[in-house]
């Protein structure tokens, strides 16, 4: 059934798509259906999407069967209004119109072929903007259920291949080559600012739970310490570079945005969706994102400088098929990195990584702050407390990391991780 937003999908769009993009002639509409997909749809899509199923037949074909996916920026119903003001769709709509087909073209140069996303069926802007994407799961991709965490195996794929896609952009960026002004801004920037209440209350909600939560007096006040100026080390943090180098960040990179694809056990390929979040800038944005947010609380305690290793490892062998003459960070850089910028990753894994990993009850988390809406905070303030119980394992354990490597000190003392720091630095792995 069409809702407000899809309205315009009717027989007269659907034979005009089939005759242009799947190459049909004389296109005749039997039946149609448009219905919200289950594998899309979440209490985090920030657009309208559907899955549509054509029943028609045309010349050569008596009858035949398609089934695509369809996301719609809204002009209707919640958020209508936000995204008149936002340009988040049209990130999305650049990156499937403009940057893909950049990485593409690129990656043809050096004989590879890559499919990071779904394949685009078309793109169009009346009635309103929106994609079409093929129906990735008839050739086999499905999402995982977001509670459990994502495996080892899940999560090194997806890494794999999360690095080529760095990669990519970074040797795109270095070329000038592709226009990515658009991606200045992600979920943490000063423009934002009047924006993070979210994450203020998400984050005194931890505090004042402390005890709840099985979080010690000593950290505790760490956290109550931290809290005087978080949100300026946080925006610092997302707004840098190692050393001068930079990617395109999927800005949104968890479960529910990757796609797995298996032959019988083995995992084959993973592909990434939902792009309008994206931000040009380190790439310990997507990686800390994806670690807190998507990775099984048990492979993230057991292998998570292994993860490291194997995104380390995919971007460095892909700038290498390019020839890539820029300054490339080393593992040992980007530990180090990661060890400085780890205010980044408490805030990811306090104030996001709970309500992503928990489905239900669902709290609408301020990721997109251009999107974000003044009455979502009463989700947070009515089920927070419940979604922080049923992760309370994830957040002591998150915790404890924090608390050795010295990022609850960096407000006060900060030779404790400079000391850590300074140790990766000169050590050789």
């Amino acid at each position: 059934m069409s809702n407000e937003n899809t309205k315009f999908i009717n027989s007269l769009f659907l034979k005009n798509l089939i005759e242009e993009h799947y190459g049909q002639k004389e296109v005749k509409i039997k039946t149609y259906t448009v219905e919200p997909p289950s594998e899309y749809g979440s209490a985090y899509t920030r657009a309208s999407i559907n899955r549509v199923f054509v029943k028609y037949s045309a010349i050569g074909n008596n009858e035949d069967i398609i089934t695509f996916v369809t996301k719609v920026k809204p002009t209707k119903g919640e958020l209508s209004d936000e995204f008149k003001l936002s340009g988040d769709f049209t990130k999305e709509i650049q990156v499937y119109k403009n940057v893909l087909p950049a990485f593409q073209k690129a990656l043809k140069k050096v004989g590879e072929k890559i499919d990071f996303t779904p394949n685009v069926v078309s793109i169009f802007t009346s009635p309103t903007d929106g994609i079409i994407f093929e129906e990735v799961t008839n050739r086999g991709y499905h999402i995982q259920f977001e509670k459990t965490g994502l495996t080892f195996e899940q999560s090194i794929q997806a890494l794999h291949k999360l690095g080529k896609f760095h990669a990519v952009s970074a040797v795109l960026m270095q070329e000038s080559s592709i226009d990515l002004e658009r991606f200045a801004k992600g979920t943490f920037h000063n423009d934002w600012k009047s924006k993070m209440e979210y994450f203020n209350e998400a984050y005194r909600m931890i505090v004042d739970n402390a005890n709840g939560l099985g979080i010690d007096s000593a950290i505790q006040q760490k956290l109550r310490d931290f809290s005087t100026r978080a949100i300026p080390k946080v925006i610092e943090d997302y707004t840098s570079a190692i050393k001068g180098f930079r990617v395109l960040n999927h800005g949104d990179f968890f479960t529910k945005n990757i796609f797995f694809k298996y032959k019988g056990n083995d995992l084959v390929d993973v592909l990434f969706v939902d792009f309008q979040n994206a931000v040009i800038g380190t790439p310990l944005i997507d990686l800390f994102y994806f670690l807190t947010t998507s990775v099984a609380v048990n492979v993230l305690a057991s292998s998570r400088d292994e993860l490291i290793y194997a995104y380390h490892e995919s971007l460095s062998k892909t700038l290498e098929t390019f020839g890539y003459n820029g300054t490339a960070p080393t593992l040992n850089e980007i530990q180090v990195e990661m060890l400085k910028r780890s205010s980044m990753e408490l805030y990811f894994a306090l104030t996001l990584a709970p309500y992503l990993r928990t489905p239900e009850p669902r709290v609408v988390t301020a990721v997109q702050p251009s999107l974000y809406k003044p009455e979502y905070l009463q989700q947070l303030k009515n089920h927070g407390k419940i979604v922080l119980s049923q992760n309370k394992d994830f957040i002591q354990g998150q915790l404890k990391r924090f608390d050795v490597v010295g990022t609850l000190d960096y407000t006060g003392d900060e030779g404790r991780i400079r000391g850590i720091m300074n140790r990766f630095a000169t050590a050789r792995i």
